[in-house]
């Protein structure tokens, strides 16, 4: 009832109470059932070699246009998500804030499955490559 912000504002909570401290957080849909392991862990990869403090959000950036999940959310940007009110997730903050993302590029793409319709005709196409 309270919107996609409280969701995250719950994660993030949540792992900020760990006894042990988490470097970051997946920020990962249910609706996008083609997300490949290797994405995440070339996203995964990107924030190892960067520094976290400077560009602390990690997106793919796909070659066909459409949603950039999973978020890769190290600790720095945490704050960020308590920004956020309503039904809004970070892709707004993201837009924003340009200078403090890393975007990763990612062979394919991610289609977003809201529907039905959207599920039966994903399965009719081949997964693109890994």
């Amino acid at each position: 009832e309270a919107g996609l912000a409280s969701s995250l504002q719950v994660g993030i909570d949540t792992l900020r109470a760990m006894p042990q401290p988490v470097d970051g957080a997946w920020i990962v849909l249910g609706d996008q059932p083609r997300l490949r392991a290797e994405t995440m862990l070339e996203l995964a990869r990107a924030a190892a070699r960067a520094r976290p403090a400077d560009r602390p959000v990690v997106i793919p950036r796909y070659d066909e246009p459409g949603p950039r999940n999973p978020v890769l959310l190290l600790r720095p940007a945490w704050p960020w998500v308590d920004e956020l009110e309503g039904d809004h997730g970070l892709g707004p903050l993201i837009e924003q804030r340009p200078d403090q993302v890393q975007e990763v590029s990612i062979e394919g793409a991610m289609p977003d499955i809201d529907t039905p319709d959207d599920l039966a005709r994903l399965e009719k196409e081949p997964p693109s490559k890994p």
